[in-house]
């Protein structure tokens, strides 16, 4: 008998009408429910990092629907400054070990130590493992960095949606939406954030009431886009392989602005020494590859959402 789970296996009810029809029942997942969808998601790789899994299946067949995974976020992300009005002063406050209190005092923050601990002789408690309640560290211990201190503060205080996959029986249904709603409504911190690549064509972050914020381009886009309007190509134009060839060979410039622009990033840099090591038809071949992946970052922007 086939698998309810099997992308081949109909499904035992009727089509629904509306959304509101699908009768999902959303609980706690696991590693297997996405590994079951996780071919139905256009990242082939998985999130550096999974710490909770929602599932949704059909509440009448037990179909698995979807799956939403949440992971730790990125350290680095220019979108948050646009995002939360707050998020660079409690930032700079904690890589100073501070917080701001509501009443303005400030207060000692998270994994806050004095910069400079005292070292006035032997540690009082030498014979004796350091009492944690202390309020300062043994003087064998150095402080945490102004970077490590911001990124414990990240940590405590953000999560990120990295993967929402709809089963492509189940697309169209709402389920997507149901699936953020639910996890909105129970976070694991008090801020929630994802980054669509496919947000324009599927906004179901927004519906699902998450916010829209402006994500700036990255210089190194901006970069090759100059480089193209130069060349004379749009980078609509070159996610077409054939044409990307053609603009590849016939620029030199060009060629040179996507070995600079793949670079720049540690996603791509690989791909930008693997061009740098070959020559002949395997370049010519490496170089249109990174035109078309270029072609594709740059028409389809990803969008940044953040929980209300």
């Amino acid at each position: 008998m086939t698998s309810p789970a099997s992308p081949t296996s109909p499904l035992t009810h009727p089509p629904f009408s509306t959304p509101t029809d699908f009768p999902i029942l959303i609980s706690r997942g696991t590693p297997a429910d996405y590994l079951a969808l996780a071919r139905f998601h256009y990242r082939a790789a998985p999130p550096a990092t999974i710490v909770h899994i929602l599932r949704a299946t059909d509440d009448t067949t037990t179909l698995l629907a979807g799956v939403l995974l949440i992971s730790m976020p990125p350290l680095n992300a220019a979108w948050r400054r646009h995002a939360w009005q707050d998020w660079e002063e409690g930032t700079r406050h904690q890589a100073r070990g501070t917080r701001q209190d509501p009443s303005g005092a400030t207060a000692p923050g998270l994994g806050a130590v004095r910069s400079t601990p005292k070292r006035p002789g032997p540690h009082p408690l030498a014979k004796s493992p350091p009492n944690p309640d202390a309020g300062c560290l043994p003087p064998d211990v150095s402080p945490p960095s102004p970077h490590r201190r911001a990124a414990l503060h990240l940590n405590a205080s953000l999560r990120t949606i990295s993967r929402v996959i709809v089963d492509p029986r189940c697309r169209g249904l709402g389920v997507a939406r149901r699936l953020v709603q639910h996890y909105l409504a129970h976070p694991l911190t008090p801020r929630t954030e994802a980054l669509a690549s496919m947000g324009r064509w599927c906004p179901f972050f927004a519906a699902a009431g998450m916010r829209e914020v402006p994500s700036p381009a990255p210089k190194r886009d901006d970069r090759l886009h100059r480089a193209m309007t130069a060349a004379g190509v749009e980078p609509w134009h070159l996610i077409d392989v054939e044409r990307a060839a053609a603009a590849v060979r016939r620029s030199a410039a060009l060629r040179i602005a996507l070995v600079q622009w793949a670079d720049a990033s540690r996603a791509t840099r690989a791909k930008a020494h693997a061009v740098r090591e070959t020559i002949g038809e395997t370049r010519e071949h490496g170089l249109t590859g990174l035109a078309v992946l270029a072609a594709a970052t740059l028409s389809a922007r990803p969008v940044a959402y953040v929980s209300p």
